[in-house]
């Protein structure tokens, strides 16, 4: 005889119902994260603020862990050195290129008088017309080879030089008021030949005088800068005219 209550189609029962799934406790994660902050961070000794394991000091408050002792700490910021910038050798003055050319070239005229005016008595015009083109070629050849010095000092004391207009303009001047000297070459010739050689040399130290005055006004450099770059600009000249110098050495 089969039992009513007995349905085949239905799983039996189990003996017991299934577990329910595990909880997790909040109360217990918050106090796990506190442990866990407590192990990864200590308070100060000092100040209680947190700090981490690997901590020897309290950035706070200046406290040594090690020592035991409070450090003075202070708040600063870190000057990063400029790199060094080279400075401009020509300054720019009260007069421009256009002004000191025109004057160099009023000079450069009383040098072409100058050097016609007191050539020997027996030379004729043509010679003495020479003598007048020759002060002009120099001039314009060592405004080129002052150029080549002012560049030249300046590169050797850590400069620049990008005003080669006023390089020009000035080295064309001050040369141009040496010639005027060194050309006014007046004749003594019944004198003896010792005081002929100290005309000549006292002739051309007032005339490099002239240059160097000229230099160290348009220029405003200190002495020994401006002595820098008349030095050069004289080694220059005796290069560019070293190929004569030794032809009428050889002549001669």
């Amino acid at each position: 005889m089969s039992d009513p209550a007995f349905d085949p189609t239905k799983p039996p029962p189990s003996a017991e119902p299934p577990a329910p799934p595990p909880r997790i406790d909040p109360v217990a994660r918050i106090e796990t994260s506190s442990i866990l902050e407590v192990v990864e961070n200590e308070p100060c000794p000092n100040c209680k603020a947190s700090l981490p394991m690997t901590a020897v000091v309290c950035l706070k408050c200046g406290y040594d862990l090690v020592t035991g002792k409070v450090r003075k700490t202070e708040l600063g910021t870190e000057v990063v050195p400029e790199k060094p910038t080279t400075s401009e050798f020509v300054q720019p003055g009260r007069l421009n290129a256009k002004v000191l050319t025109a004057i160099g070239g009023v000079l450069t005229i009383a040098g072409v008088v100058a050097a016609m005016y007191y050539a020997p008595v027996a030379q004729s015009f043509g010679p003495r017309l020479a003598a007048g083109v020759l002060v002009v070629y120099e001039n314009l050849l060592h405004t080129g080879t002052g150029a080549l010095a002012v560049a030249g000092t300046a590169l050797a004391l850590n400069y620049k030089v990008t005003r080669i207009d006023l390089v020009l303009a000035r080295v064309f001047l001050a040369f141009a008021a040496m010639q005027v000297v060194s050309r006014c070459n007046v004749p003594i010739d019944q004198a003896h030949e010792v005081v002929k050689a100290l005309a000549v040399g006292g002739r051309w130290i007032v005339a490099l005088g002239a240059y160097w005055v000229a230099l160290w006004a348009l220029f405003r450099r200190s002495p020994l800068e401006t002595s820098m770059i008349g030095a050069v600009h004289m080694v220059v000249i005796l290069i560019t005219q070293a190929a004569s110098m030794l032809e009428l050495a050889a002549k001669g």
